[in-house]
Protein backbone atom coordinates (compact mmCIF):
# COMPACT_ATOMS: atom_id res chain seq x y z
CA UNK A 1 0.00 0.00 0.00
CA UNK A 2 1.39 3.38 -1.01
CA UNK A 3 1.12 6.38 1.29
CA UNK A 4 1.23 9.93 0.13
CA UNK A 5 4.30 12.05 1.04
CA UNK A 6 2.11 14.60 2.83
CA UNK A 7 0.76 11.93 5.20
CA UNK A 8 4.27 10.63 5.87
CA UNK A 9 5.53 14.16 6.61
CA UNK A 10 2.61 14.77 8.99
CA UNK A 11 3.28 11.48 10.80
CA UNK A 12 6.98 12.27 11.03
CA UNK A 13 6.27 15.76 12.44
CA UNK A 14 3.85 14.29 14.99
CA UNK A 15 6.52 12.04 16.48
CA UNK A 16 7.79 13.39 19.77
CA UNK A 17 11.23 14.95 19.56
CA UNK A 18 13.82 13.28 21.74
CA UNK A 19 15.76 15.39 24.19
CA UNK A 20 19.51 15.32 24.31
CA UNK A 21 22.43 16.69 26.27
CA UNK A 22 25.19 17.90 23.98
CA UNK A 23 28.61 17.75 25.64
CA UNK A 24 31.43 20.00 24.42
CA UNK A 25 33.99 18.34 26.71
CA UNK A 26 34.10 14.89 28.26
CA UNK A 27 32.31 14.97 31.64
CA UNK A 28 34.52 14.16 34.61
CA UNK A 29 33.70 12.56 37.95
CA UNK A 30 35.70 15.03 40.10
CA UNK A 31 33.74 17.50 42.29
CA UNK A 32 35.16 20.64 40.66
CA UNK A 33 34.33 19.23 37.23
CA UNK A 34 30.70 18.86 38.36
CA UNK A 35 30.59 22.67 38.87
CA UNK A 36 31.96 23.29 35.37
CA UNK A 37 29.61 20.73 33.80
CA UNK A 38 26.96 23.40 33.34
CA UNK A 39 29.30 25.31 31.06
CA UNK A 40 30.39 22.19 29.17
CA UNK A 41 26.99 21.06 27.93
CA UNK A 42 23.70 22.21 26.41
CA UNK A 43 20.47 20.46 27.28
CA UNK A 44 17.61 20.68 24.81
CA UNK A 45 15.48 18.87 22.25
CA UNK A 46 17.02 17.97 18.90
CA UNK A 47 14.79 19.45 16.19
CA UNK A 48 16.85 18.69 13.12
CA UNK A 49 20.29 17.68 12.06
CA UNK A 50 22.36 17.89 8.90
CA UNK A 51 25.89 16.80 8.09
CA UNK A 52 27.50 19.85 9.81
CA UNK A 53 25.18 20.98 12.60
CA UNK A 54 22.45 20.18 15.11
CA UNK A 55 19.41 22.44 15.55
CA UNK A 56 18.38 22.23 19.21
CA UNK A 57 15.34 23.75 20.95
CA UNK A 58 16.38 25.12 24.34
CA UNK A 59 14.64 27.33 26.89
CA UNK A 60 14.58 30.73 25.24
CA UNK A 61 14.76 29.69 21.59
CA UNK A 62 16.63 27.56 19.11
CA UNK A 63 20.35 26.95 18.94
CA UNK A 64 22.52 25.69 16.09
CA UNK A 65 25.51 23.68 17.28
CA UNK A 66 28.39 22.62 15.03
CA UNK A 67 28.84 18.85 15.10
CA UNK A 68 32.60 19.28 15.26
CA UNK A 69 32.33 20.97 18.66
CA UNK A 70 30.18 18.21 20.21
CA UNK A 71 32.11 15.42 21.96
CA UNK A 72 29.20 13.33 23.18
CA UNK A 73 25.38 13.28 22.98
CA UNK A 74 23.27 11.76 25.77
CA UNK A 75 19.55 11.04 25.49
CA UNK A 76 17.09 12.10 28.21
CA UNK A 77 13.35 12.64 28.68
CA UNK A 78 12.98 16.42 28.10
CA UNK A 79 10.28 17.38 25.56
CA UNK A 80 9.41 20.49 23.59
CA UNK A 81 6.24 20.80 25.67
CA UNK A 82 8.28 20.80 28.88
CA UNK A 83 10.50 23.56 27.45
CA UNK A 84 7.42 25.59 26.46
CA UNK A 85 5.95 25.10 29.94
CA UNK A 86 9.22 26.21 31.57
CA UNK A 87 9.23 29.34 29.39
CA UNK A 88 5.62 30.09 30.33
CA UNK A 89 6.35 29.57 34.03
CA UNK A 90 9.39 31.85 33.82
CA UNK A 91 7.48 34.59 31.99
CA UNK A 92 6.15 36.15 35.23
CA UNK A 93 9.56 36.03 36.89
CA UNK A 94 11.17 37.60 33.81
CA UNK A 95 8.54 40.35 33.71
CA UNK A 96 9.13 41.08 37.41
CA UNK A 97 12.89 41.16 36.88
CA UNK A 98 12.44 43.48 33.89
CA UNK A 99 10.20 45.81 35.92
CA UNK A 100 12.80 45.87 38.72
CA UNK A 101 15.55 46.64 36.19
CA UNK A 102 13.47 49.49 34.74
CA UNK A 103 12.86 50.84 38.26
CA UNK A 104 16.61 50.79 39.05
CA UNK A 105 17.30 52.54 35.73
CA UNK A 106 14.73 55.26 36.53
CA UNK A 107 16.26 55.74 40.01
CA UNK A 108 19.76 56.07 38.53
CA UNK A 109 18.48 58.56 35.94
CA UNK A 110 16.80 60.62 38.67
CA UNK A 111 19.98 60.54 40.78
CA UNK A 112 22.02 61.74 37.79
CA UNK A 113 19.54 64.58 37.24
CA UNK A 114 19.77 65.61 40.89
CA UNK A 115 23.57 65.50 40.74
CA UNK A 116 23.58 67.69 37.63
CA UNK A 117 21.20 70.19 39.25
CA UNK A 118 23.35 70.34 42.40
CA UNK A 119 26.50 70.87 40.33
CA UNK A 120 24.81 73.68 38.39
CA UNK A 121 23.71 75.29 41.66
CA UNK A 122 27.26 75.07 43.06
CA UNK A 123 28.63 76.60 39.86
CA UNK A 124 26.19 79.52 39.94
CA UNK A 125 26.94 80.09 43.65
CA UNK A 126 30.65 80.18 42.84
CA UNK A 127 30.02 82.66 40.04
CA UNK A 128 28.02 84.87 42.41
CA UNK A 129 30.81 84.66 44.98
CA UNK A 130 33.31 85.95 42.41
CA UNK A 131 31.30 89.17 41.86
CA UNK A 132 32.33 92.14 43.98
CA UNK A 133 30.33 92.49 47.19
CA UNK A 134 29.34 96.09 46.52
CA UNK A 135 28.17 95.88 42.94
CA UNK A 136 27.88 99.27 41.29
CA UNK A 137 24.28 100.21 40.72
CA UNK A 138 23.04 100.88 37.25
CA UNK A 139 22.74 104.55 36.47
CA UNK A 140 19.27 105.67 37.41
CA UNK A 141 18.13 107.88 34.58
CA UNK A 142 21.18 110.05 35.06
CA UNK A 143 21.18 110.90 31.39
CA UNK A 144 18.13 110.93 29.19
CA UNK A 145 19.35 110.62 25.60
CA UNK A 146 15.93 111.42 24.15
CA UNK A 147 15.57 114.71 25.95
CA UNK A 148 19.32 115.32 26.00
CA UNK A 149 19.74 116.37 29.63
CA UNK A 150 21.57 114.96 32.66
CA UNK A 151 20.56 114.87 36.31
CA UNK A 152 21.67 117.90 38.22
CA UNK A 153 24.69 117.62 40.48
CA UNK A 154 26.69 115.05 38.43
CA UNK A 155 29.43 115.96 36.03
CA UNK A 156 29.85 114.39 32.63
CA UNK A 157 32.88 112.47 33.88
CA UNK A 158 30.87 111.01 36.82
CA UNK A 159 28.09 109.89 34.51
CA UNK A 160 30.53 108.17 32.12
CA UNK A 161 32.29 106.49 35.07
CA UNK A 162 28.99 105.22 36.52
CA UNK A 163 27.89 103.84 33.16
CA UNK A 164 31.33 102.21 32.59
CA UNK A 165 31.25 100.51 36.00
CA UNK A 166 27.72 99.32 35.36
CA UNK A 167 28.81 97.88 32.00
CA UNK A 168 31.79 96.07 33.56
CA UNK A 169 29.48 94.51 36.17
CA UNK A 170 26.71 93.46 33.80
CA UNK A 171 28.20 93.37 30.29
CA UNK A 172 24.92 94.80 29.02
CA UNK A 173 25.46 96.06 25.44
CA UNK A 174 22.82 98.76 25.91
CA UNK A 175 25.15 100.49 28.40
CA UNK A 176 27.79 100.87 25.68
CA UNK A 177 25.29 102.94 23.71
CA UNK A 178 24.62 105.08 26.79
CA UNK A 179 28.38 105.59 27.33
CA UNK A 180 28.82 106.76 23.73
CA UNK A 181 25.93 109.19 24.10
CA UNK A 182 27.37 110.55 27.36
CA UNK A 183 30.71 111.17 25.72
CA UNK A 184 29.00 113.15 22.94
CA UNK A 185 27.21 115.30 25.48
Amino acid sequence: MMRSPAVLCALFAALPAKADTFWFAEPSSTPEAAENAVRDCVRGVLLSEDKDAYVVRIIGGELTIAKASVVRVEKDDLTVEAIAKAETDAKDALAAADAERAQRHAERKLARGVAVAEAAARKSEAARAMLPADEPALPTTAYNPVLGYARAGLSKRDLVREASMAYQATRDRELLRVIRQLRRL
